[in-house]
């Protein structure tokens, strides 16, 4: 106990800075949601906007120096020599951040909802979307934040460049977790024209044509005269018309699974790999 108080004490300017912050966030959003309702509309897109940045924020700040502080103020050999294992001081690190960190960023996540949730009643796309923004996968996405800093931050040794390599790392992270999104919508099913744009989230096009047929893009294309350099003037004037088909929300929104299962399994693997680079270390 006496251990995990003085770890947090070491750390309290980015736990104080981690937890000031998303306790903001969390009663921005609450005022937003019940205390002045009416700019909900505009206000929620800032929201979103916050948390699409603030897990992976609060996550390199606080994972980042649990390690490289040690390097920097030369005092890893004596705080090595004070445990039984180096992954034991480790635990006693990083163990009590996490936690106290994981919770105000819980806090948070779940605040935010009854504000953004309000986007989600207007499009079904929407909530798509925001997936990652709330709840238990913004939860998530701090994990892997935090895991990818403390990594970084074992290997580099330096607070400032791991976090520029780590915000990098998840940035790159973020679009290959985008990217298998993107394929894994086309590839649900069954499709539904998307008509009011609530029930359904839109994954590709087709055409209607004159005769009422739905005929896919590359169908359509082959009908246009070869050579034509106006082919979508030349489909309207024939009477081919673009429509959007998609998925019903409840199936598209099984995505949060598997993108809160991504961002904990990297977390994790993150985790795993600090504590075999500072097994193996030695210190400057």
């Amino acid at each position: 106990m006496r251990a995990d108080s003085l770890a947090l004490k070491q750390h309290r300017v980015e736990i104080g800075l981690a937890m000031t912050t998303v306790i903001a966030v969390a009663v921005v959003a609450v005022a937003i949601a019940f205390v002045f309702p009416s700019s909900k509309a505009v206000a929620a897109s800032y929201v979103v906007g916050a948390m699409k940045v603030l897990p992976f924020a609060i996550g390199l700040i606080s994972g980042i120096p649990i390690v490289s502080r040690e390097y920097e103020d030369r005092t890893a050999q004596m705080a090595w020599s004070l445990y039984a294992s180096r992954a034991r001081w480790l635990v006693h690190q990083a163990g009590p951040v996490l936690v106290v960190v994981a919770i105000g960023t819980a806090i948070a996540a779940f605040a935010v909802l009854p504000a953004i949730s309000y986007r989600w009643t207007i499009a079904a796309e929407q909530e798509f979307f925001d997936i990652g923004t709330s709840g238990a996968p913004a939860v998530a996405r701090w994990l892997g934040a935090f895991g990818i800093g403390l990594l970084v931050g074992a290997l580099l040794r330096r607070a400032l460049p791991a976090l520029a390599v780590a915000a990098v790392i998840c940035l790159a992270v973020l679009a290959l977790v985008g990217a298998a999104r993107d394929v894994w919508l086309t590839q649900q099913g069954p499709l539904f024209p998307v008509d009011d744009g609530v029930s359904v989230v839109q994954s590709e096009w087709a055409f209607l044509a004159p005769d009422g047929r739905q005929l896919s893009v590359e169908e359509v294309q082959a009908l246009a005269p070869v050579g034509d350099e106006d082919r979508e003037k030349w489909l309207a004037t024939n009477g081919y018309s673009w429509v959007g088909l998609g998925v019903q929300r409840n199936v598209a929104m099984r995505w949060a699974w598997y993108d809160e299962l991504a961002f904990v399994v990297v977390g994790l693997s993150s985790i795993g790999a600090t504590v075999v680079i500072v097994n193996r270390s030695r210190p400057d």
